[in-house]
């Protein structure tokens, strides 16, 4: 009657054998989602960085999502990056995002209030009168966000987490004109 049955000495062995495969089975699929997931994250942000370098380069003096942005851009910037996040830079993770000028003479050091006005060493730059004028440079950025492993093992890379960073830049354009064809002389606070 050989088939019929489990020999003796072999009770339990699925069981152990189903428990050595599917541990690591189990890391390895949440493994590849966890970092799937935080490529997807990195492109959201990413893309959520360059959707509010846009905005910010076309000095919008209305209103955004019931922001005016005529008094402070900075508010509106940070409004228009949370809304192509996904939720992921919503409520207190907006605190992750940051804006900066740069003068075009120096990109190594942001643009103060204090600091203004700035005067150009460079005869080929004009001099620094506000911070987001035309020429100057625009970044935003998202540092520090960070995001867990998705593996649900209790202990087991939980307490590794994961830091992204993303950031955009582009080069401020002219400051626009009113609803009468009026070109503004200077840009709105940034």
């Amino acid at each position: 009657m050989i088939g019929r049955g489990r020999r003796r000495g072999q009770h339990g062995n699925a069981v152990m054998e189903f428990a050595i495969v599917m541990f690591p089975f189990f890391a390895l699929i949440f493994g590849i989602m966890s970092i799937t997931y935080m490529i997807f994250i990195k492109g959201v942000i990413q893309n959520a960085t360059r959707e509010g370098v846009r905005w910010a380069i076309t000095f919008n003096r209305g209103t955004y999502d019931g922001i005016n942005c005529a008094t402070s851009q900075a508010p509106c910037i940070t409004q228009v990056v949370e809304d192509n996040a996904f939720g992921f830079l919503s409520g207190t993770n907006s605190q992750y995002i940051q804006i900066n000028y740069y003068a075009p003479f120096n990109l190594s050091t942001p643009i103060t209030a204090a600091a203004l006005p700035i005067t150009s060493t460079d005869p080929n730059y004009q001099n620094v009168t506000y911070m987001n004028q035309t020429g100057n440079v625009v970044t935003v950025a998202v540092s520090g966000y960070t995001t867990p492993w998705l593996a649900p093992f209790p202990g087991y890379l939980n307490q590794q987490v994961f830091s992204l960073y993303a950031s955009a830049s582009d080069v401020l354009e002219t400051y626009g004109s009113n609803s009468a064809g009026v070109a503004y002389t200077t840009p709105p606070t940034p």
